[in-house]
């Protein structure tokens, strides 16, 4: 299954995008509890799969909808394929469609909350003084941030244009590539 899930990924998010998905993976394995019951492979599916909905916009859905709801579909229907039962990809969906969320939705799992944190992190370094330094270090020699800052406002930026008052379009308008540039993480 984490073939699949990471062969999907690679074939359908631009390199910057990817190498944050795989960064939001660490950091959020990195922030949870060692006692955590995270089930592992939904947290990949969910961290790498989180923003598959960036680039499409080719429904009318698409058109009008949050990417984190066009990532949750694209992931429901992939995770149905390769194997995942209804519970499982119910929650990947539920963690993919509140990780933009500026705090977890109330009631969120485990699993929701790590990838919220994961995500949160990586794009704006929130969090990022529990990260050890050779750790950080590590994971941006493996996944380089390189050319991350300016695809990703650019995704913001379309979804702004295209969906002004998704929360995509909201955080955009708001000053959410503000947030990407102070990120102390580089």
């Amino acid at each position: 299954m984490a073939v699949e899930i990471s062969r999907y990924a690679a074939e359908h998010l631009p390199v910057p995008i990817l190498n944050h998905s795989w960064r939001v993976w660490v950091w959020a394995n990195t922030l949870l509890r060692p006692d955590s019951d995270v089930n592992p492979d939904l947290l990949l599916a969910a961290c790498l799969l989180h923003d598959v909905g960036l680039p499409e916009r080719s429904s009318s859905r698409a058109a009008r909808s949050c990417f984190t709801l066009r990532s949750a579909d694209i992931a429901t229907e992939l995770l149905g394929r390769v194997g995942f039962g209804v519970e499982a990809t119910e929650a990947v969906a539920a963690a993919i469609v509140g990780h933009m969320n500026v705090i977890p939705p109330p009631g969120s799992d485990r699993l929701a909350r790590a990838v919220h944190a994961g995500t949160h992190l990586d794009v704006a370094g929130a969090q990022s003084h529990r990260i050890p330094a050779d750790l950080l270090e590590t994971v941006q020699q493996r996944y380089p941030r390189d050319g991350f800052a300016g695809c990703f406002s650019n995704s913001f930026r379309r979804e702004f244009v295209h969906a002004p008052l998704t929360r995509a379009g909201v955080a955009w308008a708001i000053g959410l590539p503000l947030a990407v540039r102070l990120n102390p993480i580089r």
